[in-house]
């Protein structure tokens, strides 16, 4: 079982995988993710904040574990279907702990 580091809700494992599909992007690609998703790769660690206000706002914004990790799970599920070539893991389970209740139920009424 792998370890949650203090202050950062992502396991070593899905931080690593997050930098290497990261990496696996091509050029144009990376830089418009990166550019996106500044504030969440700069609070998981991933990419260097330009200067310390950054850093520490992007801390500040993500604050609350629980939405820190749905955030970076989502983006690490979206990097890992945009990237054909990468090995994927699983990262369902995980996914599926953080559903909201109301998704399933908010298909429209059948009319008879």
């Amino acid at each position: 079982m792998q370890t949650i580091l203090a202050g950062n809700p992502l396991t070593p494992f899905e931080r690593d995988r997050l930098a290497g599909l990261l990496a696996a992007l091509p050029p144009s690609r990376r830089w418009s993710v990166s550019h996106m998703h500044a504030p969440l790769l700069c609070a998981v660690g991933v990419l260097s904040a330009p200067d310390a206000a950054y850093e520490h706002a992007a801390h500040r914004r993500f604050a609350d574990p629980e939405e820190f990790r749905r955030r970076a799970l989502a983006l690490l599920a979206e990097l890992d279907r945009a990237v054909p070539g990468y090995p994927r893991q699983a990262v369902e389970p995980e996914r599926r702990r953080f559903q909201l209740p109301f998704l399933k139920s908010a298909r429209p009424a059948r009319r008879v």
